[in-house]
């Protein structure tokens, strides 16, 4: 669900959907509503949670270790 502010910079949108909450600030209402309704449906659709499904926590860990960890300091210690 949708709420709107009026602010000193503008309106302000306020979405909270499946635990997932966002704020934008717009210079007209209309923006501010026009964002609402379509970030409230990329939530609903699961598009933007970052939610991956069929993954696991070890694939995610492996992930990490193979794309970040390489590039850091303590690479090892993160690995091990």
């Amino acid at each position: 669900m949708a709420s709107f502010r009026k602010r000193s910079g503008g309106w302000c949108a306020v979405i909270a959907v499946l635990g997932a909450r966002e704020s934008e600030t717009f210079s007209t209402k209309a923006e501010a509503m026009a964002w609402a309704a379509e970030r409230e449906a990329q939530l609903r659709r699961n598009d933007a949670s970052g939610i991956v499904l069929g993954k696991t926590w070890l694939q995610a860990f492996e992930r990490y270790r193979d794309e970040v960890s390489v590039h850091k300091k303590g690479a090892r210690w993160e690995t091990i």
